[in-house]
């Protein structure tokens, strides 16, 4: 995941390695839902869209973690500041 701005809590992560065409950058912010059809994965987003990507529900969620333990260090960098 990378912080594209910090006041606003902009976090972005990729679908996959940057290196592959096929990567896509996911707002964090804009989430509201990840599940799996199959053998995809189904995000749902803040406005009611939907986006269907060929990667494992495992990958994707991991993405999602990693992108809240950022957003949780930078409440925990304002909090010291």
């Amino acid at each position: 995941p990378i912080l594209i701005e910090e006041t606003r809590d902009i976090i972005f992560f990729p679908t996959e390695s940057t290196r592959v065409v096929t990567c896509s950058w996911i707002s964090f912010k804009q989430i509201e839902n990840i599940r799996q059809l199959d053998n995809i994965s189904i995000i749902t987003f803040r406005n009611g869209r939907q986006l269907t990507i060929d990667i494992s529900l495992g990958s994707l969620k991991n993405q999602f973690i990693r992108a809240t333990m950022l957003k949780e260090a930078m409440i925990k960098r304002r909090k010291i500041s």
